[in-house]
């Protein structure tokens, strides 16, 4: 299907509305908040924390970027070695790592504690993703009232697939409590098998009591619907993009996305195409 990204800015929409007769004001943001959307998603993301190319004085190509494939538009994200990440974490040692890389964007809404959904995508894994702990598809919680830690994270480590989600912690059952993360697929479909073709997933995500998730990759499950903790002030959404550990991953990964449908469902249960 034939599609166009928008990054809207204030000037653009001043732009619209003078040519169409209409006012229309779009409120000012940095140029790492402009949404990214396409018309045959149903769902937006945006830049919620400073891209490298942003923060980065010299020439190089964006981290994130659109290009056309058959006529079709598709969103492509590019990390090169010491690209660190613009969120304030990111510059912090921790987790095994001196700093944290990403070019990464946030979906644009939240998903409704209490719904169940159907989320599609399709990743083409370009270049790269044969170091560690290089993520590309989360489930996360966080937000600026509540220190939430991904509900999912599919990764790839040591040329394989993985995915991790996040369990209960045995020692806390506050309602905010983070939980701790388990791996559930250690070894799951290697890199080289994976380069070069466009591959669907399907992610069901039941995030009723208790919440569950479960994925496929191109009509085959990859993981069994699985129980997944949140804490109580979590705001469930998804991030796509490249985000990894510093300074121990020393190639380009590259990953392009395209068909990002989030539907809500009555039952998430089943994962066929």
């Amino acid at each position: 299907m034939m599609s166009s990204f928008h990054k809207p800015t204030i000037v653009s929409a001043l732009l619209m509305a003078a040519g169409f007769g209409i006012l229309t004001l779009v409120a000012e943001r940095s140029p790492a908040a402009d949404n990214y959307s396409d018309r045959d998603w149903n769902t937006s993301f945006f830049a919620n924390c400073r891209l490298p190319s942003d923060l980065q004085e010299t020439d190089r190509s964006p981290s994130v970027e659109t290009i056309r494939i058959a006529g079709d538009n598709k969103l492509r994200f590019v990390l090169n070695p010491n690209d660190m990440g613009g969120c304030r974490s990111d510059s912090k040692r921790r987790d095994g790592a001196p700093y944290w890389e990403r070019a990464e964007l946030r979906q644009s809404e939240n998903l409704i504690v209490g719904e169940k959904y159907s989320i599609d995508f399709t990743a083409n894994f370009d270049e790269g993703f044969t170091g560690q702990r290089e993520t590309f598809f989360q489930i996360h919680g966080w937000s600026k009232t509540c220190d939430a830690a991904p509900m999912m994270m599919m990764q790839f480590g040591w040329r394989n697939m993985k995915i991790k989600v996040q369990k209960p912690s045995a020692n806390d059952d506050s309602p905010n409590a983070r939980g701790r993360q388990a791996l559930m697929i250690a070894s799951g479909p290697a890199i080289s098998k994976l380069r070069g073709t466009e591959h669907k997933f399907r992610i069901a995500l039941d995030l009723t009591d208790p919440a569950t998730v479960a994925v496929a990759m191109d009509g085959v499950p990859i993981m069994a619907q699985t129980p997944v903790h949140f804490p109580a002030c979590a705001e469930p959404h998804l991030k796509i993009g490249i985000y990894r550990p510093g300074k121990i991953n020393p190639a380009t990964s590259v990953v392009t996305y395209d068909d990002i449908v989030v539907d809500r469902l009555q039952d998430p249960n089943s994962l066929s195409n």
